[in-house]
């Protein structure tokens, strides 16, 4: 699936959310919990590894980029360990998300078939990815890992649901299905700010693969759609000048929202990133959908497409 577009109108961005939805458990948690929690762990051989076990044990939670910045970050007034090698711990990191993330690979890298994933059958994400895929100069841009090539193919087959060629961009890379020992080609990091050198290996935007496209697409489309994604503080980034210029007047975009049933949550983001909500709300055309039949109806009724 390669239908690609200079300037696309529509734009879909999905987070992990839209994985979920599918029935794809690609959460850190599960990640967490399979790799390392509920398999054996070898003790102490890698310091970042067990500082986020340890810090998921206390929080019961975690988002690995945001402990990766603050674990980073807190090395600021402090030395590094001696004879450790924070590159090297952090590449077994990344291996060892890309290794958890392809047990959901449809094709390994040379198109041969590794067997079904089933998938939630009627989910509201793959039915928006139908849509999505038969409208005219339209992209997306995905933060997660799984290979949405994959997962097209596998629910058209599955699923009779006929989605067509996909133009998609991966922000973070996409899985690997055969890891050769060199670090996997998903970017799992922090976003650009002062560390240590020995920290600036897990700086995204220094990575070969990092895909940053989305930031001008933004700018020059007429509707957004977000799915599952969060937006938090390691994506900031990559939309502040975008809401910075519908704050400003500048950009009249159609901004749709999914998966968020609490619209707070949305806009304290907008707050983290130093943005006016009030003007974004007085100038703005945004709209939230519940993530059901009933959202998608609504949805589709407001963009009058069926």
């Amino acid at each position: 699936m390669g239908n690609t577009n200079n300037n696309p109108s529509i734009i879909l961005v999905i987070g992990n959310g839209f994985d979920l939805d599918l029935g794809l458990n690609t959460s850190y948690k599960a990640f967490i919990d399979k790799m390392y929690l509920n398999t054996q762990h070898p003790e102490s051989t890698n310091t970042l590894i067990d500082s986020m076990i340890e810090k998921y044990k206390e929080a019961k939670w975690i988002d690995i980029e945001l402990f990766l910045r603050d674990y980073a970050l807190s090395y600021e007034n402090k030395d590094i360990e001696e004879n450790r090698n924070v590159e090297l711990e952090y590449k077994k990191l990344s291996s060892d998300l890309n290794m958890f993330m392809s047990q959901y690979k449809y094709f390994d890298n040379k198109r041969n078939y590794l067997g079904k994933y089933i998938y939630n059958v009627g989910s509201i994400s793959s039915k928006l990815l139908k849509w999505i895929s038969v409208q005219s100069n339209s992209r997306v841009y995905s933060f997660n890992y799984t290979n949405l090539n994959d997962i097209a193919c596998s629910l058209n087959e599955q699923q009779n649901l006929n989605i067509k060629d996909l133009d998609i961009r991966y922000i973070h890379g996409e899985t690997c299905s055969s890891y050769d020992g060199r670090i996997a080609p998903i970017i799992v990091g922090i976003d650009d700010i002062n560390v240590k050198e020995e920290f600036r290996c897990m700086i995204k935007s220094a990575h070969s693969s990092y895909n940053s496209g989305i930031i001008s697409d933004l700018s020059n489309s007429t509707h957004v759609i977000f799915f599952g994604f969060g937006m938090g503080k390691t994506d900031h980034s990559y939309f502040r000048n975008f809401f910075k210029s519908i704050e400003k007047g500048k950009l009249n975009t159609l901004i749709s929202i999914f998966n968020i049933s609490d619209s707070s949550v949305f806009y304290g983001q907008l707050v983290n990133m130093g943005i006016d909500v009030a003007k974004i709300r007085e100038c703005s055309n945004i709209h939230f959908y519940c993530v059901n039949d009933n959202g998608l109806n609504d949805f589709y009724g407001r963009t009058g497409v069926n």
